[in-house]
């Protein structure tokens, strides 16, 4: 009897385990956004409604769980390595972000705003452009026109 309570005891924690893993790799936004960007902090970005989600009540048992059906932003601080912001965002499947905010980072890329998969609006801070096409840099703005040298810039739209 005691063996029998065991065996299914083991049995309902690797269904479990099977059920929850593909959730919590593949069908977590965060996990995808981590994967393109490894230094990325994904956060819950409401846009229109700060509604709750089925995510956002699996985010109170697991903290590390974003979903695809809510809207969020992406800060990236400090990363090691160069940034190349078109193909980290082409390797998120099937998610779009309101904003995303870069800090002290060297940026190689930019990529296109406002399209399915791409934020809308992406601010960096006192990061580097120096490895970024000349083309590319007259895409920039300054974020905050009373004080230019903030080290605020963006590009996008709200």
């Amino acid at each position: 009897m005691k063996r029998i309570v065991i065996q299914t005891l083991i049995i309902g924690i690797l269904l479990v385990t099977s059920v929850l893993l593909p959730t919590l790799t593949l069908g977590n936004a965060g996990w995808h956004i981590r994967r393109a960007f490894p230094s990325a902090k994904p956060y819950f970005d409401p846009v229109n409604s700060p509604d709750y989600t089925f995510s956002s009540l699996l985010r109170i048992v697991i903290p590390t769980y974003f979903g695809f059906d809510e809207s969020l932003g992406v800060l990236i601080e400090d990363a090691p390595g160069e940034i190349d912001l078109q193909r980290g965002f082409n390797q998120i499947p099937h998610k779009s972000f309101f904003g995303t905010r870069l800090r002290r980072c060297k940026v190689t890329n930019l990529c296109d705003t406002n399209q399915v998969g791409n934020p809308s609006f992406i601010l960096f801070e006192d990061c580097d452009f120096s490895s970024l096409p000349e083309g590319q840099k007259s895409r920039l703005h300054i974020y905050n026109t009373e004080n230019p040298n903030n080290g605020k810039v963006y590009i996008g739209s709200v």
